[in-house]
Formats: structure tokens, sequence, C-alpha cells
């Protein structure tokens, strides 16, 4: 079984196409003399010459072209069927199956020859799909055969590339180099073979491609954005010169243009008139927003959509809040629990925030439900909304300790509910268990009672049907002979790591698992291991996955691989052996993918394996061919390995090498600002921020959530705060004042804010706003003290900000008591004890928090940093 890391690549990486012959010396005078061997009154020369042309291939087009139209019969028709062929890479070695194909294709009526063309493309055929392709007369076809086309030269070129044949990579390219992808191929392979400055010094532009689009184009892929803007702003190629400035650190011309251009993907005239008044610093006055604030109040739903989108997209968020929750109770709750704004939460559900009553509201829920079953179900959306708040309730009050409020509001209406219609009372039991599973456990056993058939119900209603579940269960069982269907139930959501685990159940029953497969007999302790390694894998848990794999004899190990080890071991700092399993999975001999060289060599590199790593970057760099989607990810696997240096210049080659018209340009900005946020490049970083609010206030992202957007603007402010400091201190801290207001119990302050404060001297605006903020969070732990995660995001603010690390540690404590082994949690205690400077502790604990979160790039993020990183102050 291969890693699921490569499993994703490869579904997103472009197939790879079918082999072709390479490019001959130039044979000028053996080419003359068997075309004129054409006409030969002998007809084994005739057929002699024609093989011997067809060989030859490209050298021959020229002159068999010239011969095509030589007014011999003879000459002209063989002449035509040999130049057909070469130009179709039709060789003497091309499988009878492809020439097959592309018959059928000539005889085909119109409406089947889309399914032939993606036949030959499943076949690796690309020389011949894009051929045909250009051979196509009608434009209307043309069209429609675009998307089927997109990436074909890419994939063919990377495999030629493979195979050692950039003369054959390069005609590809330049047979859809009129698509701007290709073209940026085209250009980033001729960088790889050393002649982009030739090309830049006397161009040679692919057919149908203007000169200045190639220099622009070359320019790019060299990184000289200057060169390219200048180019672009004299042929008058607006619409790329705004990428352009984006990424040199001004968006006004892409705002003026309202981004892409196209309805879809631009603002309101509105939104762009204070966007660029922001951008500009000039002072933005109430009336300002006028426009967009009277959408809010419009009777069209995606008018008002548009007014909290914008609104939220310039960081006038109040009114985009209050107008959000009115229109959608549920998505404004849960917006206002993402702030730790409990009030303004319980508000937007029409609870009164000082003296909610629960018992009222849920029962109003329930009526709701059973008088929409006893109309039969006719308002679906009803029924779902109030199902749906619901079960946001039942998580509210169990994630806040508020344990009895839950029980009192929730036991009688179920009990109603269920002798209406148990099998709707059943599935809705099913989400609760997903949002209250301590709750969930209390009411079954209540209803199941001693009815051995509830219970059976139950743990279905929980857990499924399958057979590992029986399995679980009968060994817990078997492990506890005396244990009750309740205490089952608990075992079995600890151990799938459902809900909190405040009497560490988990660790608990691990111990006698463990316990149970050393004491176990030989012939069955092997399934015992597997059922484990099952159990922790779908927790994440890479140490116990682990431990219980390495008990396995090493051929059974090779037979019981799972889709993420490569992951688990790496997590477990064991690069070597995840390089072995990546190289034991044979992937690497059969793709041509930039990706899997880059994650490769990432491993390699951890695993002290420079040399070889080295290669791998190398062959990354040749196959990436400028293809934005596939740099982005390149960097993700560096960084996912700790290698922010190489990630940083991966995410700028996507930046820069992306057509800046398309949804790969948006795609590649925000990994590319994120990390030059980094780098302290904060200029360029505001830049490309901006250009992306521009396109969040458009009707594509209509349905985002207010959080997408205000975080967007978040950091687009920080960057222009940080960008103007030097200049502008009051300016500046006028834009940081602008987040905290806005954020002032969001754990999101913790991410950024506060260390970049810190960094930038802030100190007396760090402490004042962090005490602010602290003063209303540690208010919410005060009045919701079982609330693990509210704990966590005060500890997060206080290790970020630098203060108050002890009670942070106290916090984080009975948050770890409640939910153990939380990877989030850890990676916040590893945090405390990194900003006090201690960076062993700070490793150990980030440690623990890789191992049970062994996807979290993030995570794996932060424990390089603890390892290597300058500590905070120092």
């Amino acid at each position: 079984m291969r890693p699921r890391i490569l499993a994703a690549i490869l579904a997103t990486t472009l197939c790879l196409p079918h082999g072709h012959a390479a490019v001959t010396e130039q044979r000028p005078a053996e080419v003359d003399h068997l075309v004129a061997d054409l006409s030969s009154d002998d007809f084994s020369v005739r057929e002699r010459a024609t093989q011997e042309l067809w060989k030859i291939g490209r050298e021959a087009v020229e002159s068999l072209r010239a011969a095509s139209r030589s007014e011999d019969p003879e000459t002209a028709i063989r002449a035509s069927q040999v130049l057909e062929k070469v130009e179709l890479h039709i060789t003497p070695d091309t499988p009878a199956e492809i020439l097959n194909i592309i018959r059928r294709y000539r005889e085909a009526p119109q409406n089947q020859r889309m399914n032939l063309l993606n036949e030959l493309k499943r076949r690796r055929a690309y020389f011949q799909v894009l051929r045909l392709y250009s051979m196509e007369s009608s434009p209307e076809v043309r069209t429609e055969m675009i998307p089927l086309i997109r990436g074909v030269a890419i994939s063919g070129a990377r495999e030629a590339i493979g195979k050692g044949e950039p003369e054959s990579a390069v005609q590809l390219l330049e047979m859809s180099a009129n698509t701007p992808e290709d073209l940026m191929a085209l250009a980033c392979l001729y960088r790889n073979l050393g002649r982009l400055d030739a090309q830049l010094e006397n161009p040679r532009s692919p057919a149908n491609v203007p000169t200045d689009l190639w220099k622009i184009t070359l320019f790019r892929a060299k990184g000289d954005l200057a060169s390219a803007a200048e180019l672009a702003a004299s042929s008058k190629q607006l619409r790329l010169l705004a990428g352009l400035k984006v990424l040199m650190g001004d968006p006004t011309l892409w705002l003026q243009q309202n981004g892409l251009g196209n309805e879809q993907e631009s603002a309101r005239a509105s939104y762009v008139d204070v966007a660029l008044k922001r951008w500009q610093g000039q002072r933005i006055q109430d009336q300002d927003y006028a426009p967009l604030i009277r959408l809010l109040g419009s009777t069209d739903p995606e008018e008002r959509a548009h007014g909290i989108s914008s609104l939220a997209a310039l960081g006038y968020l109040e009114p985009a809040e209050k107008a959000q929750a009115k229109a959608s109770p549920s998505v404004g709750f849960a917006y206002y629990l993402s702030q730790e704004r409990i009030p303004d939460a319980l508000a937007a559900l029409g609870l009164d925030p000082q003296n909610p009553d629960y018992d009222t509201w849920v029962a109003d829920q329930f009526n709701v439900l059973m008088k929409n079953d006893m109309a039969d179900g006719e308002n679906d959306e009803v029924t779902s909304t109030a199902t749906m708040q619901l079960t946001m309730m039942a998580a509210f009050l169990e994630g806040r300790g508020l344990d009895e409020q839950l029980t009192a509001a929730f036991t009688e209406p179920l009990r109603k509910f269920a002798a209406e219609n148990e099998s709707q009372y059943l599935d809705l039991l099913r989400l609760i268990f997903q949002s209250a599973p301590q709750f969930f456990s209390r009411h079954s056993a209540e209803w199941a009672g001693d009815d051995e058939e509830r219970w059976s119900e139950i743990f279905v209603v929980a857990f499924g049907e399958e057979e590992e579940t029986s399995q679980w269960i009968n060994w817990i069982r078997q492990l506890e002979p005396e244990i009750s269907h309740l205490e089952t139930l608990d075992v079995m959501a600890a151990l799938q790591g459902i809900g909190t685990d405040p009497r560490n159940l988990y660790q608990t029953w691990l111990d006698k698992v463990w316990k149970a497969i050393e004491g176990a007999e030989e012939d069955i302790r092997p399934e015992l291991i597997q059922r484990l390694i099952k159990l922790a894998v779908a927790r994440d848990e890479a140490g116990t996955a682990l431990k219980a794999w390495d008990m396995l004899e090493p051929g059974m190990q090779a037979s019981v691989v799972w889709s993420s080890i490569d992951q688990y071991l790496s997590a477990a700092d064991r690069w070597d052996e995840a390089v072995e399993i990546l190289e034991s999975s044979g992937v690497y001999e059969s793709h041509n993918s930039p990706e899997l060289h880059a994650y490769l060599a990432a491993h390699l590199r951890r695993a002290g394996q420079k040399e070889r790593a080295r290669e791998h970057d190398e062959w990354a760099e040749k196959l990436a061919l400028g293809y934005a989607p596939s740099c982005v990810r390149i960097a993700s696997f560096y960084s996912y390995s700790g290698d922010q240096a190489r990630a940083a210049k991966w995410f700028q080659k996507a930046a820069f090498q992306a057509d800046p018209s398309s949804p790969e340009f948006l795609e590649s900005l925000l990994p590319y600002a994120n990390s030059l946020m980094e780098q302290g490049e904060w200029a360029v970083a505001a830049s490309c921020h901006e250009a992306l609010l521009q396109v969040r206030a458009s009707p594509t992202h209509l349905g985002d959530s207010l959080t997408d957007f205000s975080k967007l603007r978040l950091n687009a402010d920080l960057a222009k705060a940080m960008a103007v400091l030097p200049e502008d201190r009051d300016k500046a801290v006028a834009l940081l004042a602008g987040i905290h207001r806005n954020f002032a119990t969001d754990g999101v302050l913790a991410d950024d804010f506060f260390p970049y404060l810190r960094k930038a001297g802030l100190t007396e605006e760090l402490r004042k706003w962090f005490y602010e903020s602290w003063k209303k969070i540690s208010l919410v732990v005060e009045r919701y003290p079982a609330s693990d995660n509210t704990r966590n995001t005060a500890a997060w603010l206080a290790s970020r900000a630098g203060y108050e690390l002890d009670l942070a540690e106290d916090y984080l404590d009975e948050a770890l008591n409640i939910r153990p082994n939380q990877a989030a949690y850890l990676d916040t205690m590893a945090e405390v004890h990194f900003a006090r400077g201690d960076r062993k502790e700070a490793v150990r604990w980030g440690n623990l928090a890789v191992l049970h979160a062994p996807h979290d790039g993030m995570i794996r993020k932060q424990h390089q940093r603890f390892r290597s990183g300058g500590l905070p102050g120092r």
C-alpha cells in the first residue's frame, strides 16, 4: 500500500505522456536524396525512401512539406503520408492501438471525437492529442477541447525530460504555447537548459504568441519582475501589469481594474473605492461605507451577502457581524463562539445573554421538529435548522461544563421525541453523540435501561455496524467481563477519541490492551497488534501505531503498512525509515512528478542523505516547469520537513510564474503572502493580501465564512502596519489598534499579531493590548472553568505575548486533564516553555504534539522552531 501523501500527490499531478523519438542530427543531403527517391521507378527504392524519411522524422519535415506540393503525384502522395505521420509523432514503434484510435478519430462523427481524444490521453499519446487538436478546423470544437488538452504538453514535457530528451519537451510545449501555463513551462525549460538569456537577447516566440508576451514570460521565469512590468506597461497589457504590480508591493492597479476583470470575481464598486482609500492611507468617512451598509437591509439575500462580505473584507466588522447573525443565527452563534464572545453568541440564537433560559429555548426547537414531523416533514429546511441548532447548543453546554443545564434542558424533550418517533429520535441521537458524547451516554443509559436490543441500537448509533467495532466491544468485555453497557460505551468513546476524557479512560484501557497483547498466544498476537494499529491510525496517534508496528515480525511489517506510515515515521524522527518506505513503494521509478521528488528530497535531507537529496531537488526543479500548483505543493513539502528556506523560494516561484489572470495566481498568493510575512517582507505581503481581499469580496466567495474575510483583513493590515512603522509610527499603531479591537478575545491574535509586535519593539502596545485581551478571556475562563478550549486560547495568547506564563501553564494543565493528549494543547504547552527560554522542555512537549498530529504541517513547523529557532527576547 502506498503512503497516503503519495496517493494525494499523484491524484493532483498531471498524467505522463507516451514516449516519442529523440531528435536526430541534421542530414540535409541524405534527406534530399531520399525525397528524390520517392519518385523512383523502382517500387522497392520508393518504399525504402519512404521508410527512411519516416525514421528521420522531424529533420525531414521542411523537405517533406515541399515534396508534398510536388507536381509528381507519387512524390506528393508519399511525402504527404510521411509528413502526416511525423507531425502526429507516429513512429514505426507506435503501438497499433494508438494508430487504430487515430484512424477512428478521423472517421468518427464530431460527437464521438472527444471520447477518442480522451482515450489517446489515457494511453499517454499526448503528442497525437495536441496535433489532432491543432488540426481541428472548427473554432467551436477547439473551444470544447480546451479542458481536455490542458496540461497535456506539460505532462509530455515532463516525461521527455525524465528520459533525457529535452528537445522533445521543447517541441511539445511549443505545440501548446498559446496557453499561459505552457508558455511559462517553455520559458522555465529554456531557463533550466541555460537558454533563457539567449532568448531574451534574440526572442523567437512560438507560433501565434506576440513577442512582447513571450519576453514578459521569460522575464517572469527569470524572476525579473521589474523588466516584465516595464514591458507589460509599454505594451498596454494592463491586466498582466496589475498582477505584476501586486507582486512588487502595489495593488493599486489591481484594485482599479477590480481584479481579474470578470463579473464573478469583481467586487462592488463601493468596496473598491474604500479599499483604495485604505491602501493609499486616506481618511475613511462613515459615508464611504454607507452604500455597503445599505445592502445589509436589502430584501435580496445575495445583496445582503455582498454587504456582509464586503464590510468584513474591509475590516468594518460590527455591522457585518450583526447582519450575519440576523441572516443565519446558527452561523452567527458559531462565529461569536470562535471569538469567545459568549453573550453575543447566545443573543444570536435569541437567548438572554445575562439570564439564558435554555429549557424554553430547547423545548421550542423540539416543538419545531415535532410539528414538522406531524406535517409529514413538508418543510425540511426548518427541520434541518432546528436540528443543527439543537446539536450546536448541546455541544456548547457540554463544552462549557454546563452539564446540569444540558440535562435539564434536553432530557424531557428527548423522551417525548422518542415516544413520538423512535427512528427520528435515533437519528437525532446520532448527532448529539458527535456534539455532546457525555450527555449522550447518560441519556442513552436511561433510555435503554436493561433492554439489550435498545443497547444494541445505541452502540450502532454511536459507532456504526462495522466488524471492527464489534471486535473492540467484544475485546473490552473479554478484558473486563463485569463491565456494564454504559461503561463499555464510555470506553469505546475514549478509545476512538470522541469527546473529553477527564477520567483518562483511553490511557487506562490502552495499558490493558498492551498487557493483553503481551500475554496473548503467538498465533493471535499479530491480529491484536493490527487491531490496535488501526485504532491508533484512526486517532492519528503516531506513537501507539509505531510501537505496535515495531512489535510485528519484519516479514509481517511489510504487509501491514498503512497509507500514511511515512508521516508517522517522520513524526517520530525516523526519517531514514520513512525514506525506505517511500522508495520501496516503487512510485519514483514510474512517475516524473516534481512533487514526489521534492517530497523525497525533504525526507532524504532529514535522514542525513544530503547528496541524494540534492539530486531530487534538481529533478523537482527540472520537472516543475513553472506550473504554479506544483510549485505550491513542492513548497509545502519542504515546509513540512522543516526546510523553510527552500519552501519560501518555491512559494515565490509559484506566485511569479502563475498566470495573473488565472485561479492559480490567486491560489499561490496566499501561501506566498504568508511566507513573506515570516521573512518580514511587509509591503509585498500587504499587497498580496489586499489583492486577495478584493477577490474575496466578489460573488464567487459570497458563501465563505465571515471569519475568513476578517482574518485575511487582519493579515493585510498587520503587514501594512509593519511596512509603514519605520516612517509613520502613529499610522501603524492606529492600524494595529483596529486589529486588536476586532479580535480582542480571539486566539488569532497570538498567531502573528503579538509576536510581531514584540519583534518590532512595540512593547508598550503589546503589554497594553495583551492585558486588555487577558482580562476578557480570563473572565470567560472564570465563567466556564470546564471549557478546555477557552483555557487553551488564553494560554496561547499568553505564551505568544510572553506574559502570565505561570497562569497559562495552570490553564493548560487543567485543559489537558479534561482532554488528554490534544495536539493543539500540547503545542501550546511547548510554546509556554519556549517563551520562558526553556528549549529542552519546549522540544519535549513539541515532540508529543507532533506524535498526536502527524499530518499537521503547522504543528511540525512549530516543533522545528522549538528546536532551532531563536528564543523570544534572546
